[in-house]
């Protein structure tokens, strides 16, 4: 693990404070099968250790909506992010609650051009993401399970 403090720029002590604090960090990087990096959400988990779960923004909205056409339950899964909710933003952008990357600490410090981005995220901006997670047929019972929004119970609107 103390390798990876050397290949990033983001080290496992950052990474781990920005987990510890959803409400104010997200992540930008590139995955396995994007052409480009991307911002993510970080959605708190019961597994704080091993797993970190994620959403990704994205402004291929016309993609997304065309790819769920014919689901309705899909549809209502995909949160248009409103300025006020993410200002740093500079396009129409989406989350697609229907697809979440559930990833280990070291998947992430291993990922191409790793950021940690300081925000200000509204709880109840997180809780919607996180119901429209939970109302999505594309997950698991048991990855639902996994999501603990207990430690973002005391920040304030």
């Amino acid at each position: 693990m103390w390798a990876y403090l050397l290949m990033n720029k983001v080290n496992i002590f950052e990474l781990e404070d920005a987990i510890k604090n959803p409400l104010k960090n997200i992540l930008y990087f590139e995955d396995k099968g994007y052409k480009r990096p991307h911002f993510y959400i970080i959605i708190p988990t019961r597994d704080k250790e091993t797993f970190i779960m994620l959403t990704m923004l994205t402004s291929q909205i016309k993609k997304r909506n065309e790819f769920y056409k014919n689901d309705e339950v899909a549809l209502s899964c995909l949160h248009f992010v409103k300025d006020e909710e993410l200002s740093f933003l500079t396009k129409d952008t989406l989350i697609d609650c229907n697809s979440i990357h559930l990833k280990t600490k070291e998947d992430i410090l291993k990922s191409k051009k790793l950021q940690i981005k300081k925000v200000d995220i509204k709880a109840n901006f997180l809780k919607e993401l996180v119901k429209k997670i939970n109302t999505s047929k594309k997950h698991k019972p048991s990855i639902k399970k996994k999501i603990d929004l207990s430690s973002i119970s005391d920040y304030k609107e």
